[in-house]
């Protein structure tokens, strides 16, 4: 049965796909926009603010090295507009754009009319994403002198089989492996530009520079952040190790404050039932969009979190940071640094992880992950060990 149904759902990726092609297809089949001599890069990268925040370096290098070029960004994303790397955003309902919610003839429609928006020549086009085929059959349409992309090497299954044939619409592509997603930016990516020199001034860190905008309920308090879920649930630290830690960690700060997404509300009201500690819970998961996401994280005395968007978040804004790591895509996105030295003097930020032989495993976990459990990986990591990090943290940075 459990083949019948993977199967099925195999044919329906392929058919959606298929569907995105032609309705790409058939809106490209209008004559191209131009406007005089623009020079135009598009630079799709969308989803996940962890995504965006690790590639700032990379637009911020992008923007300095075209200067001269019209720079456009397909996101989902508000915060990006906040940003001085770009000249247009195309903002764009992912859901909607991909085919993942509401009507399938609404669906077509909506893309229709977004690809028409998009339909310029371009100079360049960065296909930043790395999460399976949705940005390379987008790409496949449109029209630029060079399409850069990463080559997929770590997927798998009907995801490979559909990228072997499409990938060939890429001028160049990019083999990252395993290695950082910032690291593979900064020595292979921008190396495929012409006459780019390599940069060894540690440019790639992200660093994330918005106007000062603090987030009012908080004001004058004295905080630090527990972010508890991710993207994905298997990568999520044991609730009630987080809890522990809360009531162990040697802190005089009086409040502690819970982030995340809408989808994460259940899990900060177990939080506060589990929590036996002294402190004040400030439950602000779900209620904050991303720009007084980045005032409640910039104030904050300390952060830690699971590998998710909001702990990179916290690296971006030079915020004392913890991160728990799994080894589903170890190395890809946390730790910036494996050396804990290191980490502290460049990124002000621990990462804690307990390596075994199925690390990189690309979410093809080979044990049985019961409900309610994260990957094995992460069971594993104490509380013990975690507290042994913060202690290093807060000496370093005489945090109180």
């Amino acid at each position: 049965m459990n083949k019948i149904m993977s199967f099925i759902q195999s044919l329906m990726r392929i058919l959606k796909l298929f569907l995105q092609f032609c309705t790409d297809f058939f809106a490209g089949a209008f004559a191209v926009k131009n406007s005089g001599p623009e020079k135009r890069i598009l630079i799709l990268n969308y989803w996940h603010l962890g995504d965006f925040l690790m590639l700032l370096a990379a637009y911020k290098e992008i923007r300095k090295y075209f200067s001269e070029h019209k720079i456009y960004f397909l996101t989902n994303l508000d915060i990006a507009g906040k940003t001085s790397y770009f000249d247009k955003i195309f903002d764009i309902d992912l859901q909607r754009m991909f085919f993942r919610k509401g009507s399938l003839p609404g669906n077509i429609i909506y893309r229709f009319k977004s690809f028409r928006k998009i339909n310029l020549y371009y100079d360049y086009i960065f296909n930043l994403g790395r999460g399976g085929n949705d940005l390379t059959f987008l790409t496949a349409n449109l029209k630029a002198k060079n399409k850069i992309g990463y080559d997929q090497t770590y997927v798998s299954g009907i995801k490979k089989t559909l990228w072997k044939p499409i990938s060939k619409i890429y001028t160049k592509r990019v083999k990252s492996g395993n290695m950082h997603v910032v690291w593979a930016l900064k020595d292979y990516f921008l190396q495929s530009i012409p006459d780019y020199k390599v940069q060894d001034d540690k440019y790639y860190l992200p660093k994330l520079d918005l106007p000062e905008e603090e987030y009012e309920s908080l004001k004058n308090k004295d905080y630090y952040v527990i972010a508890l879920g991710s993207t994905n649930k298997l990568k999520n630290w044991n609730l009630s190790k987080f809890a522990e830690f809360a009531e162990k960690a040697g802190t005089e700060t009086g409040i502690i404050v819970l982030a995340g997404a809408k989808d994460e509300i259940s899990i900060g009201r177990a939080f506060e039932k589990e929590y036996k500690g002294k402190k004040n819970i400030i439950n602000l998961i779900g209620k904050t969009n991303l720009t007084e996401l980045v005032s409640i994280v910039g104030h904050a005395r300390f952060f830690i979190g699971n590998d998710t968007g909001i702990t990179h978040l916290a690296v971006a804004l030079s915020v004392p940071s913890i991160c728990i790591v799994g080894g589903s895509t170890f190395n890809c996105c946390f730790p910036y640094f494996e050396n804990d030295d290191d980490g502290i003097s460049n990124a002000k930020n621990l990462c804690v992880f307990e390596k075994t032989d199925c690390f990189n495993c690309w979410y093809r976990c080979v044990y049985n992950v019961k409900k309610g459990e994260a990957y094995k990986c992460l069971e594993i990591i104490t509380i013990k060990q975690v507290l042994e990090k913060y202690e290093k943290l807060k000496s370093r940075f005489n945090i109180k």
